[in-house]
């Protein structure tokens, strides 16, 4: 996601995260109860505030590699600006947040 552009209406695009710990060794997600990202976003109604929005991530294969995604749903990229998301997920060995990322959404060229 971070070497891509993102533009106001764009769907479909998958924004990928890899769990790792504090030695950088990718964390098994596979037995994850919750697996999801919160977004900060800025709001329809007033681009200068933020609102938090909470996406459920996926399995890019099954977890054991630490890899999840999200795929960008229609309407959800409504608002140029900056855009954050963090990972977290729940283990039967305890509860995580991962690192966070940030992209910016670009307006579109209309005619």
């Amino acid at each position: 996601m971070a070497s891509c552009k993102s533009y106001v209406g764009n769907e479909g695009t998958k924004v990928k995260v890899t769990l790792k710990d504090c030695d950088g060794e990718v964390i098994d997600v596979s037995t994850a109860s919750v697996k999801q990202i919160t977004f900060v976003k800025p709001k329809a109604s007033d681009p200068s505030t933020k609102e938090e929005v909470v996406k459920t991530l996926l399995f890019e294969t099954d977890g054991s590699d630490g890899v999840m995604y999200y795929i960008i749903e229609p309407g959800f990229l409504d608002v140029k600006g900056s855009y954050a998301g963090q990972p977290y997920v729940e283990l039967p060995t305890g509860k995580w947040y991962g690192t966070p990322i940030k992209f910016s959404v670009a307006e579109t060229v209309s005619a």
